[in-house]
């Protein structure tokens, strides 16, 4: 438990995307994790996702910085989407 809350430290860092498939690959990228986090059941779904995540993003956290404002939100929508249904998958929210 204490690795995912860890990892969702750095998945906020980072941002994610919204729920559309389009707009840039970091955000088609993390919706797909988004996705994935939400459709978890368990803690253990959770750090999978997570690390695969995590790998996904290595070197390119460039492509969020480089980003529209517009799009940035859109990459942050989804980052708040995967941290909340890990957060729920953990039970330490509803």
């Amino acid at each position: 438990m204490k690795q995912l809350l860890g990892v969702l430290i750095l998945v906020s860092a980072f941002g994610c995307g919204g729920k559309d498939s389009g707009g840039s690959d970091a955000r088609k990228r993390n919706n797909l994790f988004a996705d994935q986090m939400c459709a978890c059941t368990d803690a253990a779904c959770a750090v999978k996702v997570t690390n695969e995540w995590s790998k996904a993003w290595e070197g390119k956290q460039k492509e969020v910085f480089e980003a529209e404002e517009a799009e940035k939100a859109k990459i942050d929508e989804a980052q708040k989407r995967m941290t909340d249904c890990a957060l729920k998958v953990q039970g330490l929210t509803k």
